[in-house]
């Protein structure tokens, strides 16, 4: 089962203070989307930020994201009248 988790990864730069991505991966386990979250992170660093990384180390704070509550029977029931579908 995949979930979708969000990462937050944080470093310090060397010119602007802490810097920090929020990103939105799936994955059935927390590593999984650490992983992804981390390697994107990493490749989009130009070489001095990779420095800089290197030697402050990363924040990283993994959460499973909130899942989409299903609209209720009334509601759906609603829109299927409004858009013309059969019921």
């Amino acid at each position: 089962m995949t979930n979708e988790w969000v990462v937050e990864v944080n470093w310090l730069d060397r010119r602007s203070g802490k810097v920090g991505r929020t990103l939105r991966r799936k994955g059935g386990a927390p590593h999984v989307a650490i992983r992804a979250a981390v390697n994107q992170v990493w490749f989009d660093c130009d070489r001095k930020q990779r420095n800089d990384i290197r030697r402050d180390g990363l924040t990283i704070t993994c959460n499973l994201a909130a899942p989409l509550q299903e609209a209720p029977q009334e509601v759906r029931e609603m829109v299927d009248r409004a858009i013309g579908r059969p019921a």
